[in-house]
């Protein structure tokens, strides 16, 4: 296992949520874009993508694609669900799950709660409604994964291998 100097990742963290880039910090784009029906990804550059989800409110999922991902290979899929006061770009700062998707070959995608959901932009794993898969933050979660699944233009998904990961808040909803 690599060891990772704390400093060099406070770093990129910090510099991901004062809005400034390094070298090390992830290119997620600014604002989403979408070119085609709802459920449709949107390239935005590099290893990133945005897959639409039909959820009103929601933002588009992000998406980490390792390079040299091919339509023939299914890859397995994690599904990243980030703490509260994060959002899916510093959890991808500071999880270093791209790194490893592009090391090991998975697929990486990263939904978000909004602070419309919860101010603090926690997911509400603490109360009822959100207990069910069929209702509320689980479904929207289901219904990014089966969204990312459905493949892109450049990746298929091996519907096996789905896994849900979190941290914090995100933890105790996955």
């Amino acid at each position: 296992m690599e060891l990772i100097d704390w400093r060099e990742l406070y770093a990129a963290n910090r510099a991901v949520i004062d809005g400034h880039r390094t070298p090390s910090t992830p290119t997620w784009p600014r604002a989403a874009r979408h070119d085609g029906p709802r459920g449709g990804m949107t390239r935005t550059g590099g290893p990133e993508r945005l897959v639409e989800v039909d959820a009103p409110g929601r933002p588009p999922v992000r998406v980490h694609v390792p390079p040299g991902t091919d339509r023939e290979t299914a890859r397995p899929l994690v599904v990243a669900l980030h703490g509260c006061t994060q959002t899916a770009a510093t959890f991808a700062a500071g999880a270093l799950l791209d790194r490893e998707a592009d090391e090991h070959g998975f697929v990486v995608a990263y939904p978000e709660q909004t602070r419309e959901h919860n101010p603090q932009g926690c997911w509400n794993w603490f109360t009822g409604e959100h207990h069910a898969r069929t209702g509320g933050e689980p479904r929207f979660i289901a219904d990014a994964a089966r969204a990312v699944a459905g493949g892109g233009a450049d990746w298929t998904i091996d519907p096996g291998r789905i896994f849900v990961v979190g941290m914090s808040a995100g933890g105790a909803m996955a």
